[in-house]
């Protein structure tokens, strides 16, 4: 993220739904699950733009399944309770960052690492 401004604002958006899930005691991957985008929505930019396809719940879902994240998620719960100085954690975060220039529609390259334990 090379913007000014959004590497930060960034980590203070995700450091509030961690912050939210441990008050709520909801898993973090549902309290940001609960805030995507959606059809009809509109962005909070200048232009307002109207949503009109977002897969980003689908690509979640994907990444979440391919990931294991519940069954490694439940792996690091129990590790953690039987571990009292040595701790393990697992996230999974979405970033939307706005491409774009001159309304021209631009892509971006995400890349996935398999088994990063």
């Amino acid at each position: 993220m090379r913007a000014p401004g959004h590497t930060s604002s960034v980590y203070f958006i995700e450091n509030i739904m961690e912050v939210v899930a441990q008050h709520t005691g909801v898993d973090p991957a549902v309290v940001r699950e609960q805030h995507f985008y959606k059809v009809g929505d509109k962005t909070p930019l200048p232009d307002d733009i109207e949503i009109k396809e977002c897969t980003t719940a689908e690509v979640w879902a994907k990444v979440k399944d391919v990931g294991r994240y519940q069954e490694v998620a439940k792996e690091v719960e129990e590790y953690n309770k039987v571990n009292k100085w040595k701790k393990r954690g697992v996230s999974i975060v979405p970033i939307k960052y706005a491409l774009g220039w001159g309304g021209k529609k631009m892509g971006a390259l995400v890349n996935i690492c398999e088994n990063s334990r």
